[in-house]
């Protein structure tokens, strides 16, 4: 493969990175304001179903890539108890909200800013994505890092 086209495409992937975190910080607020509501319906069935099998996941933090504002986070906290959350996202943006929002529940609740297709090696007991992995500019390589990323 020739060196040029390797550098060019990791400026590109660069590029688009920080795209999406310049655009996912600047509507923080807004996305807050107006889709976390609208996503309810599907929020709501996803934490129901997480409800019925928490008991049955393994020990260990459960990861919740593109967090967003962190509704998730907080929302996950009340099902899992005293089990370490950890959002991550690529906007500073979106995780000062989710900081904000999951403070009270703290030690145990954490946003950080990341990448959150490249989940480190056998870092969590159980990962939550609702509305993540379409956000990412390679699904099928997030979910095999994700896959890695289960203890």
């Amino acid at each position: 493969e020739n060196p040029a086209n390797t550098s060019t495409t990791v400026s590109a992937a660069a590029s688009v990175m920080e795209t999406l975190e310049r655009s996912w910080s600047t509507v923080a607020s807004e996305y807050e304001r107006l889709l976390v509501p609208r996503f309810s319906p599907w929020a709501n069935t996803a934490l129901s179903w997480l409800a019925t099998c928490a008991g049955d996941l393994p020990d260990g933090a459960v990861m919740i890539p593109c967090c967003g504002p962190g509704q998730e986070l907080l929302e996950v906290s009340k099902i899992l108890r005293e089990r370490r959350i950890v959002g991550i996202d690529l906007a500073p943006g979106m995780v000062a909200r989710a900081q904000e929002l999951v403070s009270a529940a703290q030690p145990y609740v954490t946003a950080v800013v990341g990448d959150a297709s490249t989940l480190p090696e056998s870092s969590c007991a159980a990962i939550f994505s609702m509305f993540g992995l379409q956000q990412l500019p390679d699904p099928a390589a997030a979910l095999a890092t994700w896959c890695q990323a289960l203890s």
